[in-house]
């Protein structure tokens, strides 16, 4: 399909100025959010891509070895039927009935083990958290 779209003339050229205008956009957020400036936020963006690229590979590594894949899946397991009685059961189907239905928030202990769980199996943005820690200091 990329080939195909190659024939077309021009089209290199649109596509080109759309992703350069996307990342200029992705910049100024980034620009608003921490205080950087451009090359500082510029920075910010490659190793948040860089950093996406390598936990890309882990999760390769990951699902190509069956043990591996059990365990994430057991760790997972409790969470997602959690968050199934969250939403689908409190949430929908009670909501739908008119029925009082509540699950209690996950907290303590409980919650930072499910966080860390979601952070090892999806990754966080590390690079962008530092980067908003570097440029919150300034006014320090």
């Amino acid at each position: 399909m990329l080939a195909l779209l190659s024939l077309i003339p021009g089209i290199g050229t649109v596509v080109q100025g759309i992703l350069g205008a996307l990342f200029d956009a992705k910049v100024r957020i980034v620009q608003a959010k921490t205080g950087a400036d451009r090359d500082a936020a510029v920075g910010l963006l490659k190793a948040a891509e860089v950093e996406a690229h390598e936990r890309t590979a882990a999760l390769a590594i990951i699902a190509g070895n069956k043990l591996l894949t059990l365990l994430v899946i057991a760790f997972a397991t409790p969470l997602v039927l959690y968050e199934w009685q969250v939403i689908v059961i409190d949430k929908l189907w009670c909501g739908a009935l008119s029925l009082n239905c509540s699950t209690d928030p996950i907290k303590g202990d409980v919650a930072e083990r499910a966080k860390t769980i979601i952070t090892f199996i999806f990754g966080a943005p590390a690079a962008t958290t530092i980067g908003k820690m570097w440029f919150a200091r300034k006014g320090q």
